[in-house]
């Protein structure tokens, strides 16, 4: 807990699921947002780009339709209705990325970049997703929702810290990235967090 161990230093925390993030980037380099985490961003000059974690991709859908854990291969994701982010988003170009390059069509039911419309979606059976194993731990640990690991071939996801380059950061950015990283370190070390360590 930064405000905690840091009482000088104030959080406030935005969360999106909408676009490709390109906003974060913008308001990092207005000095409006600090620290942005987010996905599959490459080194880039102006920005500190840092991977702290690998996450593995999997199909969710409602609980009891399919036994949970059992793998499934990318080419069989084919007969399942799915409701992915729009085009824009990382997780559905890493999605379409993979169902090009193994020939695959993938049957999309609907578009959503709600995180929570989504998992509503799949939860009242309407469709499957393709989601992190974090993003449904709740609906898991309800009964509500099943997780199966994707693989032939697996999808993977960096989770990246954005910053300022190292001379323009502050005493107080360098504390909450580092306790960032400490807490995703806690989180895998625990098993709460499905995710490996970079």
């Amino acid at each position: 807990n930064v405000e905690h161990h840091k009482p000088s230093i104030s959080l406030s925390i935005i969360e999106s699921m909408t676009g490709n993030g390109s906003e974060w980037l913008s308001w990092i380099h207005e000095r409006h947002l600090n620290i942005a985490v987010m996905y599959d961003v490459e080194r880039m000059s102006e920005l500190r780009s840092e991977t702290i974690a690998f996450e593995e991709l999997c199909l969710v859908g409602k609980f009891g339709r399919r036994r949970a854990k059992t793998p499934i291969s990318f080419r069989s994701l084919a007969k399942y209705p799915l409701v992915l982010p729009t085009r824009k988003h990382p997780l559905r170009q890493i999605v379409d990325r993979a169902a090009r390059e193994a020939g695959v069509t993938i049957l999309i039911a609907a578009e959503c970049n709600s995180i929570l419309e989504v998992k509503w979606r799949v939860v009242s059976g309407e469709a499957y997703s393709i989601l992190s194993p974090s993003a449904g731990w709740e609906e898991q640990r309800r009964k509500q929702m099943f997780v199966a690991p994707i693989v032939k071939p697996t999808l993977r996801r960096k989770v990246n810290i954005l910053s300022l380059p190292a001379p323009l950061r502050s005493a107080a950015v360098r504390s909450v990235t580092d306790e960032i990283k400490a807490t995703v370190h806690q989180l895998i070390e625990s098993k709460m967090w499905n995710a490996s360590q970079a």
